[in-house]
Order: C-alpha cells, then sequence, then structure tokens
C-alpha cells in the first residue's frame, strides 16, 4: 500500500498489520473492512501516539468507548455486530465545520 511495506501477523481468528511504527490490529471482522471498533482503534490510536488525547491514561480505552457510543447515539457511526457477535461500528456521515 502507497509503498509502504507491512508485515501482518496472524493471530487467533484476526490479524495484525504493522509498519511505519503504525500498529492495526483486527482480531475479528476481518472480512468485513467497512467496520471498527473501539479497541482497534485505540491501539491505532496508541501507535501514533495520540491517545494521551483522551486524558488520563488509567481510564483511555473506556473514555474511548463512551465516545463510540455518545457518537453512534448522535448518528454519527453506526453499531452492528459482527457475525460472532462483537460490537463494531461504521461510519454513517461526517459533519465538517467551516469555522
Amino acid at each position: 500500500m502507497d509503498g509502504t511495506e507491512r508485515e501482518a501477523v496472524k493471530h487467533g481468528i484476526g490479524v495484525m498489520f504493522c509498519g511505519d511504527e503504525v500498529v492495526v490490529d483486527i482480531p475479528y471482522a476481518v472480512a468485513r473492512p467497512d467496520v471498527f471498533d473501539s479497541d482497534r482503534f485505540f491501539d491505532y490510536l496508541k501507535s501514533k501516539n495520540l491517545d494521551e488525547l483522551l486524558g488520563e491514561s488509567s481510564d483511555r480505552r473506556d473514555k474511548l468507548a463512551a465516545l463510540f457510543r455518545e457518537w453512534s447515539d448522535r448518528g454519527f457511526i453506526e453499531r452492528q455486530p459482527d457475525e460472532r457477535g462483537h460490537a463494531v461500528y461504521r461510519i454513517v456521515k461526517i459533519e465538517v465545520s467551516a469555522d
């Protein structure tokens, strides 16, 4: 992808892609590239050193999960169960402010 090499490591029913200091772990819903989950998104943020945007380190995963619930309630993302019953999300709409 874009000339960058990535390593793919299979684990369980999932796969993890690593490269250029970026980690994307897909532990389930591998056949659904249109969805994501809060843990997968958190691991990506952490690999980019952006997880600190979520506040105190002790509850960052919980804060992100709460944000996902809020975004789902507001209609930005839609919660769907995958084939194993895990909660996964897909983007429904993105609003861009002119500010």
